[in-house]
């Protein structure tokens, strides 16, 4: 009788095994591309282009939302004087009833009071569900840089996915705020001739964040279970210096949420509204 247990127990780990082995070998046999029938939100590759300060910036998204079913899609393009930007924000969106799981993204302030979004997100195709875990895990997304204005990517998230969404504004000096902007550039530009897939566990939305802002930090940012739960990740930031606030962290997050905020200053664009209080 032990040994028919024996048994029966090494073909179940047989089994169990070569299924784990057959997905790890299907995960790595994913290869990206840029060819696709593509969502219309991730449809259009952005483009940089840079002669000397000024920066152009090509198919900026700024998708408005009349109805939670109605999109309006437009892009433009936008020239901005790298000296200009004055100051970056991280937005957080948590997106479970589980604290934990959440998108995050940058906004770079301008003087002038535009703010340009860089949101790094799944490329998705129509016939794929948006943001689904299993297809992140079997790397079935390719990786997209969305840069947008926050009526588009921030208004989507607070007010028609009604998502909690929190701002932070970074503790960085003007010129680490433009040599962030600058670490993003080729990277945005090198998407679109040699795309990547989409890895929950190593090329997310945070981990890109993070990895840029190392490019201009004195002490980096070290590795933290937070980048792949970035719910948490505010928290985090603010212990290692990196939120710009005097207040306890629970009181700054209290006030960091935006959700009401246009409501409350409706006299204000959305985002000189987002900013009040």
């Amino acid at each position: 009788l032990e040994e028919i247990f024996i048994q029966i127990a090494m073909s179940l780990l047989l089994v169990l095994g070569s299924a784990l082995l057959g997905t790890l070998i299907y995960i790595l046999l994913q290869k990206p591309s840029n060819d696709g029938d593509w969502a219309p939100e991730v449809a259009f590759h952005p483009s940089i282009e840079q002669q000397g300060n000024t920066i152009f910036i090509h198919h900026i998204r700024r998708f408005r939302y009349p109805s939670d079913t109605t999109i309006i899609e437009q892009h433009d393009d936008q020239t901005i004087d790298l000296h200009d930007i004055r100051g970056v924000d991280l937005f957080i969106e948590p997106f479970s009833p589980v604290r934990g799981p959440a998108h995050s993204l940058i906004s770079f302030n301008c003087a002038d009071g535009r703010h340009i979004a860089v949101s790094v997100e799944v490329r998705r195709q129509n016939k794929q569900r948006e943001s689904s875990f299993w297809l992140s895990i079997f790397r079935q997304y390719g990786l997209f840089y969305v840069v947008a204005d926050e009526e588009d990517v921030v208004y989507l998230r607070s007010h028609i996915r009604r998502d909690r969404v929190y701002l932070h504004p970074l503790r960085l000096t003007p010129d680490q705020a433009q040599r962030l902007f600058l670490h993003t550039l080729p990277r945005i530009n090198t998407l679109r001739e040699t795309p990547e897939l989409y890895s929950l566990f190593s090329n997310t939305c945070a981990t890109n964040i993070r990895n840029h802002l190392n490019a201009v930090l004195d002490q980096p940012i070290p590795f933290h279970w937070s980048l792949l739960l970035p719910a948490f990740l505010p928290d985090f930031l603010y212990r290692h210096g990196l939120i710009d606030t005097d207040l306890p962290f629970e009181a700054h997050q209290r006030l960091a949420l935006i959700n009401a905020k246009p409501e409350l200053h409706p006299d204000l664009p959305f985002s000189a509204a987002i900013r009040q209080g």
